[in-house]
């Protein structure tokens, strides 16, 4: 098994790093980074692709077994997957929208922001607005979960709140604050290296959107295919070294789970015509 060469990954730390995400053409054309490399010993998960929309809360609920039991997220990233075929067909699912990372990878460096004011509700009438420190976006922030402890520490509060305060985003069309304020992935890999340095393996899981914001006086195509070829990239190195690929697993035991229904009609309906 490939996870083998990481003692102690079973116990690794996982990182929740849960925000608003893009990638900001203005912010690279200024200066920051377009690729980041992932730490040594560290794995990095993302959950969305460029021009994706990420629905956080469903991933967080699908996967947060994982969140408490290192061991069972270690199975399943090496293809050693347990419980029904229902619930291996949902991680699976989950699985095969993210990209995976290995250390010393390169990952485009995502634009992390947050937001704490009041946005449009799109669907209802346009004076009704919502407050972005509840609901969902109010889970959002820096975590750290310990294997087998279901409460995750928060880390960087004082951070985090300074992107609520100061950040520039935008909620369903309504642009909050003037004065730009974020994170990238490669400034996060600084936060936990200078915090937790401790030569443990870490996983840092990042839940965000793949918003791309174009410059019109900049041309983004060239970073647009950049950013794509390094996602898709990402997948094939990670099935050639890891050994896995989530989708073609998920629907084999998908096309099994079908087959053995079909068997369980089947049966029945012989049962029922003979007695």
């Amino acid at each position: 098994m490939f996870f083998e060469n990481f003692p102690g990954i079973e116990l690794a730390d996982l990182y929740y790093i849960s925000t608003h995400g893009t990638y900001d053409i203005e912010k690279y054309s200024t200066g920051v980074p377009v690729v980041a490399t992932v730490p040594p010993l560290t794995i990095v998960i993302e959950t969305s692709q460029i021009n994706e929309i990420c629905l956080f809360m469903h991933f967080k609920k699908i996967l947060n077994s994982f969140f408490i039991d290192r061991a069972k997220m270690v199975d399943f990233l090496s293809g050693k997957y347990s419980g029904t075929d229902l619930e291996k067909i949902k991680i699976l699912t989950a699985f095969s929208k993210c990209q995976f990372y290995l250390p010393g990878g390169e990952i485009p460096n995502k634009i992390l922001e947050a937001s704490g004011g009041l946005y449009r509700v799109g669907h209802l009438n346009k004076s009704v607005k919502r407050s972005q420190r509840r609901g969902d976006y109010s889970t959002m922030g820096f975590f750290k979960y310990f294997s087998g402890n279901q409460t995750p520490e928060i880390i960087f509060k004082r951070r985090f709140n300074e992107l609520i305060e100061y950040g520039s985003v935008t909620g369903c069309g309504t642009k909050i604050f003037k004065n730009s304020n974020f994170e990238t992935y490669e400034t996060i890999f600084k936060r936990i290296n200078n915090n937790f340095a401790d030569n443990k393996f870490k996983i840092i899981f990042f839940s965000s959107c793949g918003i791309l914001k174009k410059l019109k006086k900049t041309n983004s195509i060239k970073i647009e295919k950049q950013i794509k070829k390094l996602q898709v990239d990402s997948s094939k190195i990670w099935e050639k070294i890891v050994g896995v690929n989530y989708n073609k697993d998920r629907l084999k035991i998908k096309l099994l789970r079908k087959e053995k229904t079909k068997e369980t009609k089947l049966n029945y309906y012989s049962f029922t015509t003979k007695n």
